[in-house]
């Protein structure tokens, strides 16, 4: 019963703004793939494949090469020696003296088909070396341009979405190359047949490719259906992703029982799947009934070959030797053709999600830290660390988060910044540790500029720990070379403690060592905040609060300073 109540069309009803693809651009150049599209696109397609293939591991993609070449020739001299053992066979005289004659051709035969199938088995061999390799370059490729690009690219619309997207195509990223292997084998093969049908009688060679049309004309559009499907639904589909890693993590693991998340997500994950099969289900039937209608329209186009070559016998245009190789040649020369429409509809697919991969790789490139920040090296570690005027806005927002913002800390001071959600405090931190170049104004570590600063360089004199930080997969000698900052984790007092200060507190003000405190004004609201986002009944002012928020930790109410 759960199983008919999830696949229910009242469950496929989903469709929350949230989970829609919004990449326009992409749905109209998937709504617009056509066999022309296709046999534009498809050589392109297989020269980049090689060209990935070529720079992981050149010697597989040269013996790839030559083995699809050598398919191709093997084939065209196995059809030819098909078509002189028949001419030895039928030929008048002794059968022994005939098959004597056909023996170097049966020769040939036997020969070509042994070496084809040898260098099919290569091929699979050298495909499977270059898969695993293509795949962890692309992951690679992806990952690194996401860390080389500014933080600020995480906040701007879209940005997080477009990595999502194109994670699939890093997946498919060997599929491409595979793909372009099985387009070139059956290219090579068709060669071959073609080769041998122009020699027997030229007719034969146009008319297959009218009889392949109707099939590629369905291939293309079963491809662009199931491709604009995947498209719709890729929104829908990471958030399952999501709601399964969130309902089996363990940080999330008491929230998911005690306080009942975990049953409404459980009814979240149903519908949002049942609306995902829903849309898969749809284009798989309309791809079969594509496919239905293709094939039915391909076997009335080759029952016309097929006729045509018996006109071509029986009116003696062509010799009964000659049209049994042709049969042969017809055979090899249709399956090629619909391999190279099969191959190709799945490669133009492919490179379709291969094709949002670089465009996240441009994304992220165009935001790289290379192009904004300079190459300087700090000299020492840093000593001062001063905000001058400094205004900051994030992409897309109405207002400035910081506006004005002056200040310096001295290495071993503690600063604290307190104030409610929204204030900027977390900014602020980003700011002094250099993850953020500010849109106005100047952040200096010992007046040398953030902005002229290598930035890994520099962010190894700096330990940013969150309140909420991360569980790293490191083993204990790995964890060793994340220095400074795994030290504040190991420490027995809590780092985000507003009383021991240990590692890194965000609030909406500053402390200062004189116990003055800096106010924030919240720029949405126009409101002076209190630190920590609320005041008690005995603050008399936001600095008494301030250090109030200081002292809770250990129990004490000493508030001189003030």
């Amino acid at each position: 019963m759960e199983a008919g109540q999830d696949d229910s069309p009242q469950g496929a009803d989903v469709r929350e703004e949230e989970y829609l693809y919004r990449d326009e651009s992409r749905l109209r150049a998937g709504s617009l793939l056509t066999s022309r599209t296709m046999a534009r696109r498809l050589p392109s397609l297989v020269r980049r494949s090689v060209q990935m293939a070529w720079r992981v591991d050149r010697g597989a993609t040269i013996g790839l090469l030559v083995c699809q070449i050598g398919t191709g020739v093997l084939a065209a001299l196995g059809l030819l020696a098909v078509t002189g053992t028949i001419t030895a066979l039928i030929s008048s005289g002794d059968i022994t003296e005939r098959l004597w004659g056909a023996a170097p051709q049966l020769s040939v035969i036997a020969a070509t088909t042994g070496l084809r199938a040898l260098l099919g088995i290569t091929v699979v061999w050298l495909t499977g070396r270059l898969r695993p390799v293509l795949g962890r370059a692309a992951e690679l490729t992806m990952v690194e341009a996401a860390l080389g690009a500014e933080l600020a690219a995480n906040n701007k619309p879209g940005y997080n979405d477009a990595y999502d997207i194109a994670d699939r195509g890093a997946q498919v990223t060997p599929d491409l190359v595979e793909e372009a292997q099985d387009v070139l084998a059956a290219t090579a093969t068709l060669a071959a047949g073609a080769a041998v049908l122009a020699v027997l009688h030229p007719l034969l060679l146009p008319l297959v490719f009218l009889a392949c049309l109707p099939q590629a004309a369905a291939y293309v559009r079963s491809a662009r259906v199931i491709y604009l499907a995947s498209l719709e639904t890729s929104g829908r589909r990471r958030m399952l992703g999501k709601l399964r890693w969130h309902m089996a993590y363990m940080e999330s693991s008491e929230e998911m029982r005690a306080g009942l998340a975990g049953p409404f997500l459980i009814g979240q994950y149903r519908k949002l799947a049942a609306s995902v099969n829903a849309a898969e289900r749809k284009a798989a039937n309309t791809g079969a009934w594509t496919g239905l209608a293709g094939a039915v329209a391909g076997g009335i186009a080759s029952t016309a070959v097929w006729a045509a070559l018996l006109w071509l016998l029986a009116s003696g245009r062509m010799s009964l030797a000659a049209g049994g190789g042709a049969v042969f040649a017809l055979q090899t020369a249709t399956g090629s053709v619909r391999g190279i429409i099969n191959g190709g509809a799945r490669l133009v697919r492919t490179g379709w999600y291969v094709q949002d991969r670089q465009n996240f790789l441009d994304n992220a490139h165009g935001q790289a830290m290379t192009d904004s920040r300079g190459t300087a090296s700090l000299t020492a570690v840093p000593e001062r660390f001063e905000v001058r005027d400094v205004t900051y806005r994030y992409d897309g927002a109405p207002k400035d988060s910081l506006s004005g913002v002056s200040l310096h800390v001295r290495r071993g001071e503690i600063a604290a910044l307190v104030g409610e959600n929204g204030s900027g405090k977390t900014t602020l931190s980003r700011l002094l540790c250099g993850l953020l170049l500010p849109t106005e104004g100047d952040v200096a570590w010992d007046h040398a500029s953030t902005a002229d600063l290598d930035p890994w360089g520099s962010w190894e004199h700096v330990a940013l720990v969150p309140q909420k930080f991360t569980y790293l997969p490191l083993t204990m000698r790995q964890r060793t070379q994340l220095g400074g900052l795994l030290e504040a984790l190991d420490r027995p007092t809590d780092i985000t403690s507003r009383s021991t200060f240990s590692g890194h507190v965000t609030c909406g003000a500053v402390v200062d060592p004189l116990g003055r405190v800096l106010h924030v004004l919240h720029l949405a609201s126009g409101k002076v905040l209190a630190p920590g986002g609320h005041t008690e009944p005995g603050d008399d002012s936001l600095a008494e609060a301030a250090l109030r928020e200081l002292h809770e930790g250990v129990l004490t109410e000493d508030r001189d300073g003030c």
